[in-house]
């Protein structure tokens, strides 16, 4: 996994050189995983804004979306609208 971590480290690093013109579009197409996220940010230094951290830790743990009709976390974790809510 180091190898993995390292060129992910690398990565990020030509996301500042503008390789990259979204953040989460390059976790995705390096297929990063949480575990590696959290491994990476121990283990390296990223030159990383409070804003880019909280987008990344966003995308591995997304906010529980809440069923407008029962202004409760949906019960199927649905990506948009709650089934419960049509």
């Amino acid at each position: 996994m180091s190898k993995k971590l390292d060129l992910a480290s690398q990565q990020f690093i030509g996301y500042y050189a503008g390789k990259w013109g979204e953040l989460i579009g390059m976790i995705k197409a390096m297929g990063l995983t949480e575990k590696e996220w959290i491994k990476l940010q121990e283990d390296y230094p990223l030159d990383l804004s409070d804003e880019e951290i909280q987008e990344i830790n966003e995308f591995f743990n997304p906010p529980k979306q809440i069923c407008y009709k029962t202004n409760e976390v949906c019960k199927y974790n649905c990506p948009g609208v709650c089934r419960d809510s049509v």
